[in-house]
């Protein structure tokens, strides 16, 4: 069986025998009669564990550490560019496939269809993300199809979630395309929807209402240990936000009805490129030049 780290989770090597395996809510210390280093290297690699090492595997595992990486059917046609970007930061051999797959298997929930979340949407389905649960109470107007690319004229006063499963279902016909038309907040019900459906990762995009809604999402998801990433746009400035965390009390995350694509594009991009590290482990800088 092979095994990576859960998304968000990191190691230090204690001593030869010790290893600490943490993320931002907890530690786990493994302490084994002999060497760490080969089972810490296959981790990386993505390789089979030996069978002197299923049985920590399996109990890291079961402490939500690791997790198990299956055998998806992964074209490599459709995803040479992008492996090819991946090898350029991987350490293994087989590590940037490694990375495909779990964009493969990886669960993403989506809060909010606008401006922003239908752009992460489009930009994770080109990455290869299968698994989806899109949430959004509104329907299609005109005045949405200056930015929310996934709309047509047609479209127009038809529920959003269903549109955007219709471009995800269209795009990727194996996916699995989840829906809720329905009003984000942070209530018990809501937040027992999103824990049941159990993301690899949450997308906050929505700013309705005002200054509180952000807030109350990042704190009612950190209190159940669902990871997320929060993002939002305005007119001069954007927000990308650290996986599991949300805005200081000095940032102001109020909406506008002014919008423009292009500044929507911008925070997406940005979002979805924190979202693809975090979910494959790569760490992949990329500067952007005014040059």
């Amino acid at each position: 069986m092979r095994r990576m780290l859960r998304p968000g989770w990191s190691y230090e090597l204690m001593s030869e025998r010790e290893v600490c395996f943490f993320d931002e809510h907890r530690e786990v210390i493994v302490r084994a009669r002999g060497a760490l280093t080969d089972f810490l290297d296959r981790l990386e690699s993505g390789e089979e564990l030996p069978r002197t090492s299923e049985r920590l595997g399996r109990t890291l595992t079961e402490r939500s550490v690791l997790i198990e990486i299956g055998t998806p059917q992964i074209d490599p046609r459709h995803n040479r560019r992008q492996l090819d970007f991946f090898r350029a930061f991987a350490q293994y051999p087989d590590r940037a496939m490694l990375a495909q797959e779990k964009l493969h298997s990886s669960r993403i929930a989506i809060l909010g269809l606008g401006g922003t979340g239908t752009e992460f949407l489009r930009l994770m389905v080109a990455a290869g993300v299968h698994h989806f649960l899109l949430v959004d109470h509104d329907r299609v107007e005109q005045s949405n199809l200056n930015r929310q690319t996934i709309y047509t004229p047609d479209d127009v006063g038809k529920a959003k979630v269903a549109v955007a499963r219709r471009y995800v279902e269209e795009r990727c016909t194996s996916a699995r395309c989840e829906t809720e038309h329905a009003t984000v907040d942070a209530g018990e019900r809501f937040v027992e929807r999103l824990c049941s459906y159990a993301p690899d990762l949450v997308f906050i995009a929505v700013d309705e209402p005002p200054e509180t809604i952000v807030r109350d999402l990042t704190s009612a998801l950190s209190e159940v240990d669902l990871p997320f990433l929060s993002a939002s746009v305005g007119i001069r400035r954007g927000f990308v936000f650290a996986p599991n965390s949300g805005p200081g009390p000095h940032v102001s995350v109020c909406g506008t009805s002014a919008s423009l694509g292009t500044t929507n594009a911008m925070v997406s991009a940005r979002a979805s490129h924190v979202a693809i590290q975090f979910l494959t482990g790569l760490e992949m800088p990329f500067e952007l030049v005014d040059a």
